[in-house]
């Protein structure tokens, strides 16, 4: 699959979460005879729609990627839906309760965690498939001693 085709399906997930939260918002503000959208609730459906698309790209893979660019795509995308949360809880949190300092340490550890948690896949995968072929081997002596 080419990264266009796989950009195209993001934009158009992305543009389906906007659309739905924005009908949702535009319900509850017509109820409430609300008339104006305000910028930071623009903003913050943005956040929340990206942040939802690339959580579902990172970890729902219908699409056809390589084993590699299956690991490529869960790191990158979770990576970038973690900045969009961070993001919006570092923009509009009540009462600027997470401060800059905060959300520098809530990256590092994020993305520290992800690190760690990827060389152990590794290092598990690598192991998996010593094991397997191991008993591969002692599959093929056994039917080879047979024959």
């Amino acid at each position: 699959m080419k990264i266009n085709e796989y950009l195209k399906f993001m934009l158009k997930d992305f543009l389906k979460a906007f659309g739905f939260l924005m009908i949702v918002v535009t319900i509850y503000f017509s109820s409430n005879s609300i008339t104006v959208i305000e910028t930071s609730l623009l903003w913050q459906i943005i956040l929340l729609s990206l942040g939802y698309v690339f959580f579902k790209f990172a970890f729902v893979n219908k699409y056809d990627l390589d084993k590699k660019a299956q690991n490529i795509n869960l790191f990158v995308c979770s990576t970038l839906a973690d900045v969009a949360i961070l993001l919006w809880l570092w923009l509009f949190s009540p009462n600027r309760a997470v401060n800059s300092n905060t959300m520098i340490l809530y990256a590092i550890i994020i993305f520290s965690v992800k690190v760690l948690v990827f060389s152990m896949m590794h290092i598990d995968g690598k192991t998996q498939a010593k094991q397997l072929n191991e008993k591969l081997n002692e599959y093929k002596k056994d039917s080879a001693s047979k024959i």
